[in-house]
């Protein structure tokens, strides 16, 4: 049984391409912050902090729905053969 455009191969791609992005948006928002100074530093601290707990969630939902659809495949190729 081969593997369908839409699998989780594709959503993996899709995945890693969103996280680089994040990865590139967190590198220059990053250079921007280091010439700050006082408050405004202090909230772009937080808001890059913010951006990569969410970078983080998305890579770990990324990687918990990849195992799932990655079993659930495993068994369909079963029931099939």
């Amino acid at each position: 049984m081969n593997e369908q455009p839409g699998s989780h191969a594709s959503f993996r791609q899709w995945a890693e391409q969103r996280l680089q992005e994040i990865e590139t948006t967190l590198a220059s928002l990053e250079a921007g912050a280091e010439r700050l100074t006082g408050e405004l530093r202090v909230e772009a601290d937080h808001a890059i902090a913010a951006l990569k707990r969410q970078r983080d969630a998305l890579r770990a939902t990324a990687n918990e729905l990849e195992a799932e659809a990655a079993s659930a495949f495993a068994i369909r190729r079963a029931e099939v053969e």
